[in-house]
């Protein structure tokens, strides 16, 4: 690995998903699911549309909405934090294509209520 590719790496561990350009991935593969892993009432005061809600402390309830374990799964919060966590635990629960796309704080399309 050269010093270039090293300087690479460090740097994307350090850069924040884009939640816009994650939307429009999940919305180019059909049968992706888009998982919002805030609170209910966080969910309720604005979601991005069609996303389905399992907080992170229960994400263990993912399997009643993400059935197969090789479904493309699209994970955001608000900031971006509890996403990383909980694509750490959907790893841990043996789902195989897990992504944290960030926090709907960045996020610049239409959100329900």
């Amino acid at each position: 690995m050269s010093v270039i590719d090293i300087q690479k790496a460090f740097f994307d561990f350090f850069k924040t998903p884009d939640i816009n350009q994650g939307v429009q991935e999940y919305k180019a593969i059909p049968g992706a699911v888009l998982l919002d892993v805030r609170m209910p009432q966080e969910y309720r005061e604005g979601h991005i549309p069609k996303s389905k809600n399992v907080p992170l402390q229960s994400i263990e309830k993912a399997l009643s909405v993400v059935k197969s374990k090789n479904s493309p799964v699209f994970v955001y919060c608000h900031s971006g934090a509890r996403s990383r966590q909980a694509v750490g635990a959907l790893q841990k629960m043996g789902y195989e294509n897990v992504k944290n796309i960030g926090g709907i704080a960045s996020y610049t399309g239409k959100v329900e209520r």
